[in-house]
């Protein structure tokens, strides 16, 4: 049975002591940004000041129109004091409607997080030694993000404009040898790339009985490189 999305979260987090709970929120959506830079070291008052007009040059969205947060972190440049900054920036709307769902729901987030952040806090679970670097790769519906940690810190992120959906969709091209042609549903396109992912090794074995391995192959290479 189709139930809304408020009792969707009930379900998902019933049994949970939510009341006790400190709650973090990841959001996701196509305009979400993520900033790193530095300038030089100021008063707190300059730096809201400086920090908002970089917000103007480096998002394409009017300030009045986003929730926006930063930290400021004191470094060494060359011998020059400066801050790097952190800046994180959602769509008011978006932060908006994410907290009326979760009210409905009654939940009231404890902070708003972006994926990769979400990552940069989670690295600490990872075993990294020390100057170790490590690249996750997100692959979503419609995006694929990609952060970069050293030293459980976030370096470097990035949202390619493709995913799971055009994986997906890529399967479903018809593929045609001497023998026979072969053009997977979206239904068993999902399914083999649910159950297969990126074959490791490929062999003439034919994937569930619906496509050669190296056919297979062939068709998720435009949509993954």
């Amino acid at each position: 049975n189709l139930v809304t999305k408020e009792e969707g979260i009930k379900n998902a987090v019933s049994g949970m002591p939510l009341k006790s709970a400190k709650v973090i929120v990841v959001v996701d959506c196509q305009t979400t940004f993520l900033r790193y830079f530095t300038i030089p070291k100021m008063s707190d008052k300059e730096a809201t000041e400086a920090i908002k007009w970089q917000i103007k040059e480096k998002v394409s969205m009017p300030l009045e129109e986003l929730v926006v947060d930063y930290k400021l972190q004191e470094i060494d440049d060359a011998g020059v004091t400066k801050y790097k900054v952190e800046l994180a920036a959602l769509p008011a709307n978006i932060v908006e409607s994410v907290v009326g769902l979760l009210a409905g729901a009654a939940i009231e987030p404890a902070s708003l997080l972006q994926p990769p952040l979400a990552l940069e806090k989670l690295s600490g679970r990872l075993g990294l030694k020390e100057d170790e670097s490590v690249a996750i790769v997100d692959i979503g519906c419609n995006f694929t993000g990609i952060s970069v940690i050293r030293n459980k810190a976030l370096v470097f992120t990035r949202k390619i404009n493709s995913g799971g959906a055009a994986i997906t969709k890529a399967l479903t091209q018809p593929v045609i040898s001497i023998e026979e042609k072969v053009e997977l549903s979206l239904a068993d396109a999902e399914m083999l790339k649910v159950k297969y992912g990126i074959p490791k090794e490929v062999s003439a074995e034919p994937l569930a009985g619906k496509i050669a391995q190296p056919q297979f192959v062939s068709l998720l290479r435009p949509a993954t490189e």
